[in-house]
């Protein structure tokens, strides 16, 4: 039976339609009393306390520990559930904070969290002095300029190798020569030491190409360990680069001659002018300082440099497309593709480009070489586990307003 509402007019309010709230109960429904809505209802909450004050690093090294925790387990239970490959295992453990995939060009903060170059730099420049994973604060000389991690480098691109290789079924090792299996040093004289190495002598020679030699030194020009010089390989100084064919000047930073062109290269911080960007770097040509008397560390702009001697070398190279060697040293201090220590060899690069502009000092104009990667192994740098692929040519801001520019027309002698 329903209950019996209050018959009103149209036009009435709708607050005015709602029905009373104690309504009419049914026919033999017994009433409802305090206790029974009561229960309905919920109970009271207590006054809430004042939360005590908790700092915000404190809370987000809090939040970070239980979610590096559950992280960990879940690590472990992928593990256990029998996932052996190694590839998945480093990018579990050494991902990137922020993109959450393998590392291009690692870095790792010494907090030991591992970033992007390119992540790392964003991070950076946009205001943050701290780690984004524990908050841990990043050294100032790290923020200002990252070194790429070499060894995590090394073990990417090592699983990459190791899984295409089970993938493919092909049998090809991945050869890496340390420091210990190399053959002695270069040495030295008595009156050579007290001097330095810029006048020791340079020992044997254990390749077998000639100075005026293009391109990679491949295996059969390695009678020693029969496997060629590879990318990647780093020695202690450059008497011992000298010694495996790379660059074979010890103090010069250009290799060639005028005539017949350019084998190789050296980028050890030697002019403000040199720009690097991984794939590609600007190079400044030699010359151009007054180096008389007591002056031989002199970095100040005389006169102006001329496509002349080593510089016309890399001219005639540009020109024609030959292979170009370089090495790296530690002493460029500017880049975050640079070894950490000693002289490192990365590959075989193509001049595609030359000009000349009024240097960084203001005063006098300097030779400059655009230099681009053409080597069929992976830069040491990069984990990539294949060689340069074809490319755009970046764009030089600086050459817009030069009017002195000489690009490469022939087709490359070297592919």
């Amino acid at each position: 039976m329903a209950c019996a509402w209050p018959a009103l007019p149209r036009g009435t309010p709708r607050a005015s339609r709602s029905p009373p709230l104690s309504p009419t109960p049914r026919t033999g429904a017994a009433p409802r009393t305090p206790t029974a809505l009561a229960t309905l209802l919920p109970p009271p909450s207590a006054p809430s306390r004042p939360t005590p004050p908790f700092p915000t690093k404190r809370r987000a090294r809090r939040r970070q520990k239980l979610l590096v925790g559950s992280a960990a387990e879940d690590e472990n239970e992928n593990d256990a559930a029998g996932n052996d490959d190694v590839l998945d295992i480093i990018g579990k453990t050494f991902s990137c904070v922020f993109c959450m995939k393998l590392p291009d060009r690692p870095v790792t903060t010494p907090c030991g969290h591992n970033f992007c170059l390119k992540c790392f730099e964003k991070w950076i420049h946009s205001g943050k002095k701290t780690c984004g994973t524990c908050c841990a604060e990043i050294p100032p000389k790290m923020a200002q300029l990252p070194r790429i991690n070499s060894a995590l480098v090394e073990a990417i691109r090592a699983a990459k190798v190791s899984r295409k290789a089970i993938s493919t079924g092909s049998s090809a090792q991945y050869h890496y020569i340390w420091n210990n299996d190399r053959p002695n040093k270069a040495y030295t004289t008595e009156r050579a030491k007290r001097a330095g190495n810029a006048n020791a002598s340079s020992g044997q020679i254990f390749v077998t190409i000639a100075p005026d030699h293009f391109g990679p030194i491949l295996a059969e020009n390695d009678p020693h360990r029969n496997i060629g010089v590879r990318v990647g390989e780093t020695w202690e100084d450059r008497l011992q680069c000298r010694q495996w064919g790379a660059h074979f000047p010890h103090i010069a930073g250009i290799a060639g001659q005028a005539t017949y062109g350019a084998q190789s290269v050296a980028l050890f911080g030697g002019y403000q002018d040199d720009e690097d960007h991984g794939e590609w770097f600007l190079y400044t040509g030699s010359g151009g300082r007054d180096l008389s008397g007591n002056k031989r560390t002199n970095k100040e702009q005389a006169f102006d440099q001329d496509f002349m001697k080593l510089n016309a070398a890399l001219r005639l190279s540009c020109l024609r497309g030959y292979p170009v060697r370089v090495v790296w040293s530690h002493k460029e201090k500017r880049s975050s593709h640079a070894p950490e220590s000693g002289v490192r060899y990365d590959g075989v690069y193509r001049i595609e480009r030359r000009w000349r502009k009024i240097g960084i000092q203001g005063k006098f104009k300097v030779c400059r070489y655009l230099f681009v990667r053409c080597d069929n192994e992976p830069a040491p740098w990069t984990s990539d586990d294949h060689g340069d692929r074809p490319r755009p040519l970046p764009n030089i801001a600086e050459l817009q307003d030069e009017t002195d520019i000489t690009e490469r027309n022939e087709r490359p002698s070297w592919d």
